[in-house]
């Protein structure tokens, strides 16, 4: 299904340029064994896809897109009045003037392109995979029953058959996309086509090097699709390629991160389109991370992008601001950087400072007498840090987000928390909800002895296994 989101992604201006042109764009589909009276041209951009026109059926059965523009060179969609998508075509930056036709019933095969030889060749591959792939079925069937019956020969005979297969489509995919690489609907398909690994290296010891296949392939991750080709950001390759290459091929350390992020971003900055749309992938990825510490990536391409004012021309004011906020709040937050101190009211109403706490780690524990998730996770902490408070040197700094002092003192009665206990509500050094950025509990951070922060928004689980490797590797 195309996505029914037509707003313009608000990282971007509100406006996208058109390329100006003598002739404009006319796009026509007639289709045979239709019963849709309306279609959708719609564009996409990195992962997602944006309504350009509509157009309604005509006396002869075609559907006609046209306007005095040219269109920006990329990947386009015509949809049918349910939104599901009848024909995918590529639109150079010559002249804009495609028909096509077609029986629904049977678009592939039945599929005519004129005045687009992009076009029409990237259908002519389509067709010939399509008829590959019919080849290769039965024998694909062939070898999962004489896997599954354990015959072994009849099993190599057919992987032989397979090998061949994908060897003639390999063969011909190579020559046909060589012969015919002027045009972009090649260039989409080029950049899908898998990069060829050389034979490992046999090293001085005699060993082949077991590293060498990944180190290559990431190496050559981009060869066939410049990540500062704007056309085909304007297709599904260009974010799929991006997506898999930082999940996949970057080790998720923020270090390594920044590095690719870094790599990524000066091959993509020839162009202004793919320049900002890379450095908002990578920031967005960044900030969303589920992995600890990622936030100094975030952090980093905030400092280096946004706040310096290199992205000012193409990012949205309030969309800045935002970003350079939250990496102003977590900058203090970082993993090695000194806590925040916190000076609270203990239950005596007596102030106690977090720099007080002599303890090789001490356990921020963030939480409220009403929060659920608190409640299962209370008797956790209280069982860990009852079981080794004494070997690992630990201490625990709770504090309570309830307004309600004797609600506060009930609570820790009843559960029997004798760790440090103070109210947050009731601080002498200011908001702790800014200063630690909690605004939902519980949050955890645990500090050393120095009260650098060593780790944070973990529970309990992750705490009961990372405080002695930690002192293990402090240890070595």
């Amino acid at each position: 299904m195309i996505k029914s989101n037509f707003a313009l992604i608000s990282f971007f201006l509100a406006v996208q340029t058109l390329f100006a042109g003598n002739d404009g764009f006319r796009f026509s589909l007639k289709l045979e064994n239709n019963t849709d009276t309306v279609c959708y041209l719609a564009h996409y951009y990195g992962d997602k896809t944006y309504l350009d026109d509509t157009a309604f059926v005509q006396k002869n059965g075609s559907f006609v897109f046209e306007a005095d523009t040219l269109l920006p060179e990329g990947m386009y969609i015509i949809a049918g009045q349910n939104k599901s998508r009848l024909l995918e075509f590529f639109v150079d930056n010559d002249k804009q003037q495609y028909s096509f036709a077609a029986d629904k019933n049977n678009l592939l095969e039945s599929l005519q392109v004129k005045k687009s030889e992009g076009n029409r060749l990237f259908y002519e591959y389509i067709n010939y995979i399509n008829s590959r792939q019919k080849d290769a079925n039965p024998i694909r069937d062939k070898m999962q029953a004489f896997k599954d019956s354990g015959e072994k020969d009849s099993l190599a005979f057919y992987e032989k058959q397979m090998e061949q297969v994908n060897k003639e489509v390999a063969s011909f995919t190579k020559e046909f996309l060589s012969k015919n690489k002027e045009h972009l609907s090649m260039r989409f398909l080029q950049a899908q086509q898998e990069i060829e690994i050389p034979e490992i290296p046999v090293l001085e010891n005699g060993r082949k090097d077991s590293t060498f296949q990944y180190r290559y392939f990431r190496a050559h991750f981009f060869d066939y699709l410049p990540l500062d080709d704007e056309a085909l950001l304007r297709s599904p390759v260009y974010h799929k390629k991006l997506n898999q290459y930082i999940e996949k091929m970057v080790v998720h350390v923020p270090d390594s991160v920044i590095t690719a992020s870094e790599w990524i971003i000066n091959q993509a900055k020839n162009n202004k389109e793919t320049y900002r749309y890379t450095v908002w992938f990578l920031t967005n990825f960044a900030e969303r991370s589920q992995v600890m510490g990622m936030d100094k990536a975030f952090v980093h391409l905030a400092d280096h992008y946004f706040a310096t004012g290199e992205m000012d021309f193409w990012v949205h004011d309030q969309v800045k601001k935002n970003i350079v906020e939250r990496a102003t709040t977590l900058r203090p937050l970082l993993l090695g950087k000194p806590a925040p101190d916190l000076i609270m009211l203990d239950t005596a109403m007596r102030p106690v400072s977090l720099y007080s706490v002599r303890a090789d780690y001490t356990i921020l524990f963030f939480w409220d007498t009403d929060c659920g998730f608190c409640k299962r996770e209370t008797p956790k902490l209280k069982k860990f840090y009852e079981e080794q408070k004494d070997s690992l040197n630990i201490e625990v700094f709770g504090i309570c987000a309830d307004t309600s002092m004797q609600i506060m003192k009930n609570y820790i009665h009843e559960k029997k928390l004798e760790w440090i206990n103070v109210n947050g509500p009731r601080s002498l050094t200011g908001n702790y909800h800014d200063a630690y950025d909690v605004h939902s509990t519980p949050v955890m951070y645990v500090l050393d002895k120095e009260k650098n922060i060593v780790a944070k928004r973990i529970l309990t689980d992750q705490i009961v296994e990372f405080i002695p490797r930690h002192r293990r590797q402090k240890l070595k």
